[in-house]
C-alpha cells in the first residue's frame, strides 16, 4: 500500500479496532457494556494490535495506518489518534471514549468496508492482528490500563526513545517504526 491514510479514515480504522476489542472483552465472559476500555487502555491495546507482527511477518498497520507512535510517559501513543480523541472530547463516530470506558453511540457496521474510506485489506489486517494478540495473551483485554502501561514500558522501542526524549529535556519523542518492527515483542509482564 503506497497511499497515505487520511485522518478520517484513520479514525474509522481505530473505531474498528475498538469494536474488535469490545468483542474480545465480551468473549472473556464479561458484559460488553461494563467494559473498562478507557482512553488510556484503548491506546495501549491499539499499540499492541499495531505491533504484534514480526519483521518476518510484517503488517501494513504500522507502516500505513497507525504510523505515528511517540514515546510518552504512559508508553507508546499513536499521536494522531490521541490528538483526535482529545480534540473531539472523546466523541468519535461510533464510540465515546472517556477515562473509564468506551460507550457505544451507534452500532459499528457489520460490513465496515462500505464506509467511504475503508479498505477490506486493512480491516482484514486488523482482524488478523487482534487474533494474533489474543493467541499471545488471551488475558490482555482484562488487564488494567496501568498494567498495560507497565507492559509497554518493557519494550525496547519505548525505553530507548523515551530516554532520548529525556536527554533533550522533552516528554515525548517520535519512535522509529523499524525499532518496533525488529524488537522482541513482549505481551506478558511475567514472560521475561
Amino acid at each position: 500500500m503506497d497511499q497515505l491514510i487520511n485522518k478520517d479514515a484513520k479514525l474509522l480504522y481505530f473505531e474498528y479496532v475498538i469494536s474488535k476489542l469490545l468483542d474480545w472483552f465480551e468473549e472473556s465472559g464479561k458484559n460488553r457494556e461494563d467494559n473498562d476500555l478507557s482512553i488510556l487502555k484503548t491506546l495501549k491495546l491499539l499499540f499492541f494490535v499495531s505491533a504484534i507482527r514480526s519483521k518476518n511477518n510484517p503488517s501494513i498497520l504500522l507502516d500505513n495506518v497507525f504510523d505515528s507512535y511517540f514515546a510518552m510517559p504512559y508508553g507508546h501513543v499513536e499521536l494522531d489518534i490521541y490528538n483526535e480523541i482529545k480534540n473531539k472530547d472523546g466523541k468519535l463516530s461510533y464510540y465515546l471514549l472517556n477515562n473509564y470506558k468506551a460507550l457505544e453511540i451507534k452500532k459499528f457496521p457489520k460490513t465496515p468496508e462500505n464506509e467511504i474510506f475503508l479498505k477490506k485489506i486493512i480491516l482484514s489486517e486488523i482482524d488478523k492482528s487482534v487474533d494474533e494478540l489474543k493467541a499471545k495473551n488471551r488475558k490482555l483485554i482484562n488487564l488494567s490500563a496501568s498494567t498495560l502501561v507497565d507492559l509497554s514500558h518493557q519494550w525496547y522501542s519505548w525505553q530507548y526513545t523515551f530516554n532520548l526524549a529525556k536527554l533533550k529535556n522533552k516528554r515525548s519523542e517520535k519512535i522509529e517504526l523499524d525499532i518496533i518492527k525488529q524488537e522482541d515483542k513482549i505481551f506478558n509482564l511475567y514472560a521475561f
